[in-house]
This record gives C-alpha cells, sequence and structure tokens, in this order.
C-alpha cells in the first residue's frame, strides 16, 4: 500500500493505500505518511516507500522521525529510516 495522491471534495491530498482516508489541506502528505507508518510500522513503510521509489521532502523526513520518537521508538531507529529513506533521494537525482 503506497502513498497515493487523491481527491476528496474537489481538494487535491493524499492517502495511505487504496482505502485509507484522503488528507487534504496543509500537512496533507503528512498526514497520509503518518497514517502509513501506523498501518505498516516503520520497516514495512520504508520497505514500500524504496520500493516505489517515493521521493520525500524535508518537512517530511522531520514528520517521520518526529512521528517515530514520539510513538516510543529510539532517536537511533528513527536516524537508520532516514538515512535509509534519504537513499531513495539520493537515487532519484
Amino acid at each position: 500500500m503506497p502513498l497515493k495522491k487523491c481527491q476528496s471534495d474537489n481538494k487535491q491530498g493524499y492517502k495511505w493505500g487504496d482505502e485509507g482516508t484522503c488528507y487534504t489541506g496543509p500537512n496533507a502528505k503528512q498526514k497520509a505518511i503518518k497514517q502509513g507508518i501506523a498501518i505498516e510500522g516503520p520497516e514495512k513503510f520504508s520497505e514500500i516507500m524504496k520500493a516505489d521509489s517515493i521521493s520525500l521532502s524535508r518537512r517530511d523526513c522531520e514528520v517521520i522521525s518526529d512521528y517515530m520518537i514520539d510513538n516510543g521508538y529510539g532517536i537511533g531507529s528513527a536516524a537508520v529510516m532516514m538515512a535509509d529513506l534519504n537513499n531513495i533521494n539520493k537515487r532519484r537525482l
């Protein structure tokens, strides 16, 4: 289930997978990313993002690391995931 663009009430947004909530407005992408981590767990989320070569902004990465730390994952785990996901962006350049 990857991160996908969607539309709700004629507004562009993002959701996680086919059945997820379509988030619109400010921080829509970040809300969908949080939903993806909550559903899949950090490791599987990272695998899915890498498999689909989904590029993440710096803000997206901050949201991911903050979400992980707020939900009991250690700083080391968040850093490893960020380094792993950062490789997606490097491959796309």
